[in-house]
């Protein structure tokens, strides 16, 4: 609705009977792409129309963001559904069932994405921290490990593994844990760094 190059206000009407603060106001602004997509047409950057499945993620991360838990899981189910590939959905419904105490869902959320990707070391580590958290040290372990056999650069792997070591009674396997996982994190931000 803006011609390209044209200067707005944040209280100048971009539509018919709206502000750009309204919007913003009305979305929660929790949604980032929802708003970089405004910006863009404020700033006359052409964008690509989003499908009707792309919208559920946005959706339920903005819900999950501000404690709307139910509809979280709601949007990131249909997004699921609609993508069943893209991985983030499923961290952020086992984040959701996780801050609704229900840690079984969770777990069933991550088996079936290991069921599409069973390659996936990220939701080895989910497994884990749900283990863990249930005091069953044992498959917290196991967990762990098999994320870092299929990313050993995985840090938080290397903390959960850590943790249930010591845990489990053990301190010198827990510090080994440690101390690798703090090298991993110095040496990402060490790449960081020399990438800004």
């Amino acid at each position: 609705d803006l011609n390209p190059g044209e200067r707005v206000g944040i209280t100048r009407p971009f539509r018919q009977g709206h502000t750009a603060r309204g919007w913003l106001v009305a979305c929660g602004a929790l949604d980032l792409t929802l708003v970089l997509a405004l910006l863009a047409q404020l700033l006359g950057c052409p964008s690509r129309p989003r499908t009707r499945e792309e919208i559920f993620f946005p959706r339920g991360e903005a819900a999950y963001l501000s404690g709307n838990y139910d509809e979280a899981i709601r949007n990131l189910r249909r997004s699921i559904a609609a993508l069943p590939s893209d991985p983030r959905p499923y961290y952020r419904l086992v984040d959701s069932y996780a801050a609704k105490g229900i840690p079984d869902s969770a777990e069933q959320v991550l088996r079936g994405f290991l069921q599409s990707d069973p390659r996936n070391a990220c939701a080895h580590y989910g497994l884990g921290c749900l283990a863990l958290k249930r005091q069953d040290l044992e498959a917290a372990l196991r967990e762990a490990e098999c994320a870092l056999m299929l990313d050993p650069q995985l840090g938080h792997a290397r903390l959960l593994l850590g943790s249930a070591h010591n845990k489990a009674g053990r301190p010198a396997e827990a510090l080994k844990a440690w101390r690798k996982a703090r090298s991993i994190f110095r040496a990402l931000r060490d790449r960081i760094d020399e990438a800004w």
